[in-house]
């Protein structure tokens, strides 16, 4: 954690523009922690203390009754010396985390990150629900949520009475899968395994493969084996759908330089009243393979403080239109179309998801 003292000069809702008091211009700055919880709006004038390893700045601590045109070097020293070493105490867990294995291949949603993978899409349906419930039902038959994590849309689709199956490698998310299912009195059929790995028991009409969890796979002898598996796993006439994100626009993690900082993400606040925030950090990004290697963190804050904090590798492959396209193809899928941001129009530059879509 790197603080710097800073006054607030203007801003709305949770965002703030702040001034660092030792000069520069104003930046954007979000609330933190039990800033967030208590629903504390620094106002301008204030001053706060920012955390500058993140980008955005977050506000940590806010001071009331100090006057930035009253400090002296030695008053703001004095304030430094006494507040920061709280500050830290009450946002740094006791102990780091082990870094994960720089080696490691694969992604695999654990802990934190399990917890807060429904809350992250709130509660309402997302575009794809709508748009995958309609193949699905039009299909007939089974489907297979590939990389169903929680059971965000699995659930939902076995409440409607359909017959769907869910995959994911975590056991983390399937268990909270259980659980959430067995509160709705549903009955889900579960499988722990990668899709490029998988071997189920029965065929299906449906396979898809929601939040952009193909580009997970970053060996493309990996994505090439999944595909056929998926394959092996359709009915005849079966039909697979699965989304990428694209990721070759500005400000997609594919086009971040490293800079050694934490950028924020989301947070959202669980069941109980803890804060869940989680940060991505870039190592390295290889164009030419299409490769984004970081990692992701999470930070659990509990009445002001830091009490777990886990973090783990994020790798991510970005594919072409033309070049999933052929991949399809090469595996025997036919009919194989691309659509833009789950709609029925054609895949363009001006969106930000691709829709794949191919049958056996």
């Amino acid at each position: 954690m790197n603080l710097q003292l800073a006054v607030v000069t203007s801003g709305e809702d949770r965002r703030r523009a702040v001034r660092p008091l030792d000069g520069g211009e104003a930046v954007p700055a979000w609330r933190s922690g039990p800033l967030t919880s208590l629903d504390v709006a620094p106002q301008p004038g204030q001053v706060v203390a920012i955390d500058t390893a993140i980008n955005p700045p977050e506000i940590v601590h806010v001071y009331d009754g100090v006057d930035p045109a009253a400090l002296t070097p030695a008053t703001r020293a004095a304030l430094e010396r006494d507040t920061f070493p709280a500050i830290r105490a009450r946002h740094t867990p006791p102990e780091r985390p082990a870094e994960p294995d720089a080696d490691a291949r694969y992604m695999s949603w654990t802990g934190l990150a399990a917890q807060v993978w429904d809350p992250s899409g709130g509660n309402e349906p997302q575009d794809d629900h709508d748009y995958l419930q309609r193949r699905i039902e039009a299909n007939g038959g089974p489907a297979l949520d590939v990389g169903c994590g929680t059971g965000r849309l699995l659930l939902r689709y076995r409440a409607a009475g359909l017959d769907v199956d869910g995959l994911d490698p975590s056991a983390d998310m399937l268990a909270l899968c259980r659980e959430k299912a067995a509160a709705q009195d549903l009955s889900v059929n579960l499988y722990e395994q990668s899709m490029h790995e998988m071997a189920l028991p029965r065929r299906y009409r449906t396979i898809f493969i929601p939040c952009g969890t193909f580009c997970l796979l970053i060996d493309r002898d990996d994505a090439l084996q999944a595909l056929q598996r998926l394959y092996d796993h359709l009915e005849p006439g079966g039909e697979l759908i699965f989304n990428l994100f694209w990721e070759i626009g500005p400000g997609g993690w594919f086009w971040r330089e490293p800079d050694n900082r934490w950028y924020r993400m989301f947070y959202h606040t669980l069941a109980n009243g803890d804060l869940v925030f989680q940060y991505m950090w870039t190592d390295r990004v290889d164009r030419a393979e299409q490769q984004f290697f970081g990692h992701r963190r999470y930070r659990l804050v509990r009445d002001g403080r830091v009490v777990r904090e886990e973090i783990f590798p994020s790798y991510e492959r970005v594919y072409g239109k033309y070049e999933i396209q052929m991949m399809l193809e090469r595996t025997g899928f036919r009919e194989v179309i691309v659509r833009g941001d789950w709609t029925d129009g054609p895949f363009t530059a001006a969106h930000g998801v691709m829709v794949i879509h191919g049958r056996r």
